[in-house]
């Protein structure tokens, strides 16, 4: 007897589940995070690792920590507005540029060409 594959069809309900999935995965050294005060005014970010450890970040951290706890499903939930969120996200990136700026600028003599 022959074996033939079928193809699966997915009904369009499944398919857009599937798709919404994915899309909610995050890169490799990426996190996915869920901002905002209200349930249904929630915004999806995704962020770099190192925000984790970062001093800015920390008390951010242990908020969501006293408001949430540790157990928790899908992206880790922060209590900030999302502006308050993209400002703090702002000093980061400036305070990452500038350390990065900073380290090119003490080895850009080793840079140079003699």
């Amino acid at each position: 007897m022959l074996f033939v594959p079928q193809r699966i069809l997915h009904s369009d309900e499944e398919e857009a589940k599937r798709k919404e999935k994915k899309k909610m995965k995050a890169k490799k050294g990426w996190l996915a995070v869920k901002v905002g005060l209200e349930d249904d005014r929630l915004e999806r970010f995704a962020i770099p690792m190192y925000y984790l450890h970062n001093p800015l970040f920390k008390p951010l951290m242990e908020r969501a920590k006293e408001t949430y706890g540790y157990s928790t499903s899908g992206p880790l939930r922060l209590p900030c507005s999302v502006d308050e969120f993209i400002s703090l996200r702002s000093r980061i990136e400036g305070q990452t540029s500038w350390s990065l700026g900073l380290a090119y600028d003490q080895h850009s003599r080793y840079l140079k060409p003699v």
